[in-house]
């Protein structure tokens, strides 16, 4: 884990590049530390060839002192600090298009393979609460670590049936960790901490936004090798989760209803779209494990592309460093957009005309309206952001430079 000194510049470069940014793996790519970031300065922020003039401003003037505040109110406040740098953070949630750069944490994260999420709506029916505690229940009696995101209705639930079964659960909240936020939960979330772990992308006291939510949704997902929707209408934020495991390359299990339901209406639409039935807890455990308890190779197929982590070779940083000097004299010479979308493909041409259109788009839009898969437009979206024409915005929107 992170030394003290460590951990001031791993929060001054998440400040710097905001949450959820998945130029944090281009960072980690290039240099050994968040310390290492900092000392190289400017010139090799540009050689990274994916900051945008806006983002290298703002790391060339990142404040050192709110990281230090923060860094102290962790310490008041027994919150441990995580960075992506470092060999005890979970190397599944490694494996997302945009994994935290920093998480803040109390307990102790756990460190077994299979954990699976279970979520769903805040206003749960009694049977939907009962489903949902009975297999967050069986699944931790079985040893499986439960996910969820403590709020109210079926988060709920699936905390309570694993700290009944004396499991071990993680609480990953869409706020700090300190923030007043859902008091009538704290009592359940401190008992979660007790065997498992509480987690928060956001500072101690960060407070809650409607943006949050949507990026604490990615890493419930991404922490769990499935997640289970128990009961969700076509606007829950359960269905985020789930598309955000679909995207993961990760299992979607979702419990069937009433279509005269309507929190079974989300779920069922899950269903239609090839998510896995679940009537039982068993369809969920044998998905992972053989009839004798032995785990399957579950491991082998969650890997999401773009995201290597091996340290660039010396002659290929300098064949990179020249490129974007190249870039950078072209820049210079005011070449004009037109031009740098002659340069690039196809799909990010036909991206880049759909976000000019509607000024402001979510990725799930652009996937639907330019008819792509969710990889082939995040590779488009990374050709468009590094060619400095776009810019991506809280909540995985995206607008014109």
């Amino acid at each position: 884990m992170s030394n003290a000194v460590e951990k001031i510049y791993d929060i001054l470069l998440q400040q710097a590049i905001g949450f959820a940014n998945s130029k944090i793996l281009t960072i980690k790519r290039f240099f050994g530390s968040a310390e290492e970031f900092f000392n190289a300065g400017y010139g090799e922020w540009v050689y990274c060839g994916c900051f945008s003039r806006a983002e290298l401003s703002k790391l060339s003037s990142a404040d050192m002192v709110t990281a230090k505040n923060i860094v102290k109110s962790c310490e008041k406040n027994n919150i441990s600090v995580l960075s992506i740098w470092d060999s005890e953070y979970p190397d599944i949630l490694r494996k997302i298009y945009n994994p935290p750069s920093v998480l803040y944490y109390k307990g102790e994260i756990p460190k077994n393979d299979v954990k699976i999420a279970i979520v769903g709506t805040r206003k749960s029916t009694d049977s939907g609460y009962k489903i949902a505690e009975e297999f967050s229940f069986n699944l931790a009696k079985y040893g499986i670590t439960v996910v969820s995101g403590g709020a109210l209705g079926i988060d709920s639930a699936a905390h309570k049936g694993t700290i009944r079964a004396g499991g071990v659960g993680v609480c990953v909240l869409g706020c700090g960790i300190n923030s007043p936020y859902l008091l009538s939960n704290k009592g359940m979330r401190d008992a979660i901490s007790e065997k498992g772990a509480l987690i928060s992308e956001f500072p101690p006291d960060f407070v809650a936004k409607p943006y949050t939510f949507p990026m604490r949704n990615r890493i419930i997902s991404g922490l769990s090798l499935g997640t289970v929707v128990v009961e969700a209408d076509v606007r829950s934020g359960a269905l985020i989760t789930a598309n955000y495991a679909a995207e993961q390359n990760r299992d979607v299990f979702a419990v069937p209803g009433s279509p005269l339901n309507n929190n079974s209406k989300g779920t069922n639409e899950l269903l239609k779209n090839g998510a896995i039935p679940v009537t039982s807890v068993d369809d969920i455990i044998d998905q992972y494990f053989y009839s004798d308890g032995s785990p399957k190779d579950f491991l082998c197929d969650i890997n999401v592309p773009n995201t290597t982590f091996e340290f660039i070779k010396p002659t290929e940083k300098k064949a990179i460093k020249e490129n974007a000097e190249l870039k950078s004299s072209d820049t210079d010479n005011n070449i004009s957009v037109s031009a740098i979308l002659s340069e690039v493909s196809d799909s990010a041409r036909l991206i880049y005309e759909l976000i000019k259109e509607n000024k402001q788009i979510i990725i799930d839009d652009i996937c639907l309206k330019a008819n792509l898969n969710i990889m082939d437009v995040q590779f488009a979206l990374t050709e468009l952001e590094i060619n400095d024409l776009i810019i991506s915005c809280p909540g995985r929107y995206f607008e014109i430079k």
